[in-house]
């Protein structure tokens, strides 16, 4: 299984119904599409909570975090606008963190939060796009610690160095993949049907300033996409609840190359 993202008070949402196609112009602008705020210089609080993008109107919310999750519990903004450490303009910090004993990995994501259940919440992944990209590309610096959180069946990783996650897929679904955290229903890139592509990083190496990456899309069929799903999470075991309550992720520039 690949992880989506850490814990319950992480959300990943397509955003549905009537706006869709709002959603499909906002992002397809070209006949190479980008991802609206791929760059991370827009950001906007609402109440006590980041979110990644210009506004929550449906031609510019493109991207969350966990933040709306942890914020149930006070707040706890695990993903935050960076305006110092950065490529250019603005970039994104992820941290991972002990929430009330329970860990909670901090990420960011094409996507929204749909509501709690019990210790979970259910997710909607994915938002509409067409675009057939060859690279996926952007700048990444990690900062991990060693794993202080695990849950029952992640004990054996107590002790060793975090991981962080950054991916990209592609799919063809005809609408968003509703995961479940509480049941344990995630994406995996290996058996989930419908996905047309995948691009993938995963490092927990220490870097103190940016490194640049640009990973091929690995496609499987010639089908058109449909959907896209970006995530970035600074612990990639936390959707077990595990990972190190130290870690730190930064993210700027991502961008699809055609």
């Amino acid at each position: 299984m690949f992880p989506i993202i850490g814990s319950f008070l992480i959300g990943l949402v397509g955003l549905l119904g009537s706006e869709d196609n709002n959603i499909v112009a906002a992002s397809q602008q070209t006949n190479n599409p980008q991802v609206v705020n791929s760059d991370f210089n827009s950001w906007y609080q609402d109440g006590d909570v980041w979110y990644p993008d210009l506004n929550l109107t449906p031609q510019y919310y493109f991207w969350d975090s966990g933040n709306k999750g942890a914020d149930s519990f006070g707040t706890h903004n695990l993903t935050v606008p960076e305006e110092e450490f950065v490529v250019s303009g603005k970039a994104a910090k992820l941290m991972s963190k002990d929430i009330f004993g329970i860990f909670a990995a901090g990420s960011i994501y094409t996507g929204q939060f749909l509501k709690r259940k019990g210790m979970g919440a259910e997710l909607s992944m994915g938002i509409p796009f067409t675009g057939k990209p060859k690279k996926f590309k952007g700048y990444y610096c990690y900062q991990p610690g060693t794993i202080d959180k695990t849950d029952d069946t992640h004990g054996y990783l107590s002790g060793v160095t975090d991981t962080c996650s950054i991916y990209a897929i592609l799919t063809d679904w005809s609408e968003p993949f509703v995961a479940d955290t509480h049941e344990g229903k995630f994406v995996d890139v290996n058996s989930t049907p419908g996905i047309i592509a995948v691009a993938k990083l995963q490092s927990g190496e220490t870097s103190q300033k940016y490194v640049e990456f640009s990973l091929p899309f690995q496609y499987r069929s010639n089908a058109t996409p449909t959907y896209i799903l970006i995530v970035g999470a600074a612990s990639k075991y936390g959707d077990y609840f595990t990972g190190s309550t130290n870690s730190v992720l930064y993210l700027d520039q991502f961008e699809l190359m055609y």
